[in-house]
């Protein structure tokens, strides 16, 4: 173990494995404190025992707190969660709009009755409205992306040049865009 040059970085090993003894107590990783090392190790990592400012305990291996890959006790993921949990009732996303929550959860989150404006109505997990995984019933997209085929079908046949085309084609996309958006 010693210093390595790779790719114009230098990496020092032997400074990795020592931060692991290092004395951490009172020390602040995001929201949380290092009170005391504990007996028990995590890929030989010492696992500390911390104080998070929402007052929880947590138990979190050095490795974890040095790289930054846990900052909390988990509170910032449940107020993160929180947040999520808006109400989107009335709200559009792409051709469904939100009308009512349901009581019935679907892998922890909350299932929405939305109509399609095609007049079908589908129920769809929020996170996907908002992610825009889901932007129609999905019955809807066919009968779309024919009307799409016919335009360009009819501008094939018209004898226009290349850019012509290209230009129509990216015009119908910026449509379809601004719909869904």
């Amino acid at each position: 173990m010693g210093r390595k040059k790779t790719e114009n970085r230098i990496t020092d090993e032997s400074l990795f494995h020592s931060t692991r003894a290092m004395d951490r107590r009172g020390t602040r990783y995001g929201k949380l404190v290092c009170i005391e090392p504990t007996e028990k190790r995590q890929s030989g990592s010492v696992v500390w025992r911390c104080k998070c400012d929402c007052g929880n305990e947590a138990f979190v291996s050095s490795k974890s707190l040095v790289t930054g890959k846990i900052s909390s006790c988990g509170c910032i993921k449940r107020e993160m969660m929180r947040a999520r949990a808006t109400d989107h009732t009335g709200m559009r996303y792409g051709k469904l709009v939100a009308i009512e929550p349901l009581e019935n959860r679907q892998g922890g989150g909350v299932v929405w009755r939305c109509r399609c404006d095609c007049g079908n109505e589908v129920f769809v997990r929020g996170n996907s409205l908002v992610t825009g995984d889901r932007k129609s019933c999905g019955k809807c997209l066919p009968r779309e992306k024919s009307r799409a085929m016919k335009k360009i079908e009819t501008i094939l046949k018209s004898g226009v040049s290349t850019t012509e085309i290209l230009q129509s084609i990216n015009r119908i996309q910026m449509e379809r865009e601004e719909y869904h958006v």
